[in-house]
């Protein structure tokens, strides 16, 4: 599945696009804290939308069908950062199978239900017609490299432990093309395929209870050998290939994995769990450097990294509005390095989320920080995402205790305090620049308010905060420390 043209599987009542501004929770040495933005909503009626390509980050173009028993296709074509208010159109009169790519702005290729499908100018649908690509087939993927050739996997009526099939066509006239049974010696199920290049596709799914893959040119498919990717392995979900020789999977239950698709070997999995559970269903990699894993159970969450050094990924929660995802689908697309859009479904309705997938990057503590009579010293590492780089806010604040009349302060905390006698004050602040895996001592020094309090009462108690500014200006707190001034020495 490309970034551009991904596919995903849902049903839903009605469609409420929902536009996210995602900032991740930042795990740093320190409390980090996690934060799951609102959405926005717009309301989508007559439109049972089950799946979405988004070519370009200012268009994404969604298919489903009018009823939950099926009916007719219907596509709706936004801008995910403004959806508006758009207009189901009718593309076919057979029920959809939730299937859609779009290699360019003016070309989208929707699958319809027994082995259909139809070509359209999303910017202008008008009524394009059908065509049979393989009667009696139900198919699960489609991956479109350019406006002439597309290819899509299934089996017989889409069921499992009935022979995988892929089949290449060109969208712009579909003809009868040939079908090619996939390891037509064993029974199984394929679910997702990508097509990095239009002479290597790779596909995968499970059979003889493994995870497979399988690369092959869709100009002369052969018969391809499979690759085991999870041993014992009964599922695999979705496949991304940013490149025609790195390629990252979801296996539901063991994990994610990265492999050469050009060089057969069982990849190790790496594990991605939120309350020691495996999560992430959908995958899509933009660049070869970046992939975002999309699960919609227990309220949206996604994980970017790196797929070559993933390192420990964590998911972070998106919003609380969340899509459920039916297994198997490629419900996720990534236009961009900071755009995905993600559909789904979720009561009453279906649920689309937009939201940038990466996590800005942010300063961690290294070492505990060393407090002089009125100087602070913060040694910072700068990590996060290949090309990003740190800019971050450092501020001390302490609480005053007022007395019971006026505004003489009585005493003074680290602790915030629910109290109408209580006001937090700023007692130093500073800044902190570095690239990506830099690491640099700040210093800190109080200001006259800070100098004045701990002059007053000898030990001065502050939280030390460390914040970033997330895509959308709103600083993000990713660190904390209490530490104590005293007019001698200080204590952290």
């Amino acid at each position: 599945m490309t970034a551009g043209a991904c596919r995903p599987r849902t049903i839903c009542r009605v469609v409420r696009l929902c536009v996210v501004s995602a900032v991740a929770a930042l795990a740093l040495v320190g409390s980090a804290q996690a934060q799951a933005p609102s959405a926005s909503s717009v309301a989508i009626a007559g439109a049972y939308l089950a799946g979405v390509a988004c070519p370009s980050v200012t268009q994404c173009t969604a298919v489903g069908s009018v009823s939950l028993s099926g009916g007719a296709t219907v596509e709706v074509t936004f801008d995910p950062a403004a959806p508006g208010d758009p207009t189901p159109t009718m593309i076919a009169s057979g029920p959809s199978s939730g299937v859609v790519a779009c290699p360019s702005v003016s070309q989208c290729i929707a699958i319809v239900d027994g082995g259909g499908e139809v070509t359209f100018d999303p910017t202008s649908p008008g009524s394009p017609a059908a065509a049979t690509i393989d009667p009696g087939y139900s198919f699960t993927s489609l991956a479109c490299p350019s406006t002439t050739q597309c290819t899509a996997v299934g089996g017989p009526n889409g069921e499992i432990l009935l022979p995988r099939e892929e089949v290449t066509f060109n969208p712009t006239a579909p003809g009868s093309p040939t079908p090619t049974m996939i390891d037509p010696g064993e029974p199984g199920v394929l679910t997702s395929v990508a097509c990095p290049s239009d002479t290597e596709c790779v596909a995968v799914g499970h059979g003889g209870g493994n995870a497979e893959w399988f690369t092959f040119n869709p100009a002369f498919p052969g018969s391809p050998t499979p690759t085991v990717i999870a041993p014992g392995q009964g599922s695999v979900g979705d496949v991304a290939c940013p490149s025609t020789t790195e390629c990252t999977a979801s296996t539901p239950g063991v994990g994610i994995v990265t492999f050469d698709p050009t060089s057969p070997s069982t990849p190790t999995p790496i594990g991605i769990t939120r309350d020691g559970q495996p999560v992430g269903v959908q995958v899509a990699c933009p660049s070869i450097t970046q992939c975002t894993v999309f699960y919609g159970g227990s309220r949206a969450n996604k994980t970017t990294f790196d797929p070559a050094a993933p390192g420990n990924p964590t998911p972070t929660f998106i919003a609380d509005e969340y899509p459920y995802i039916l297994y198997g689908s490629d419900a996720l697309a990534c236009p961009s390095r900071t755009q995905c859009t993600a559909v789904g479904y979720s009561s009453p309705g279906g649920v689309e989320l937009t939201f940038d997938p990466t996590v800005p990057a942010r300063a961690g503590f290294t070492v505990a920080p060393s407090v002089s009579t009125d100087t602070v010293s913060v040694e910072l590492a700068c990590t996060g995402l290949l090309g990003q780089s740190c800019t971050d806010t450092i501020v001390a604040r302490t609480t005053e205790r007022l007395a019971a009349k006026g505004n003489t302060v009585v005493a003074v905390s680290a602790k915030t305090a629910a109290h109408s006698r209580a006001r937090i004050v700023t007692v130093g602040e500073a800044s902190f620049a570095a690239s990506l895996g830099q690491t640099r001592t700040v210093k800190l020094g109080l200001n006259v308010t800070g100098r004045r309090l701990v002059r007053r009462f000898k030990r001065l108690p502050a939280k030390l905060t460390i914040t970033t500014a997330a895509a959308t200006g709103k600083q993000t707190t990713v660190a904390t420390k209490t530490i104590t001034f005293t007019s001698q020495k200080a204590k952290v």
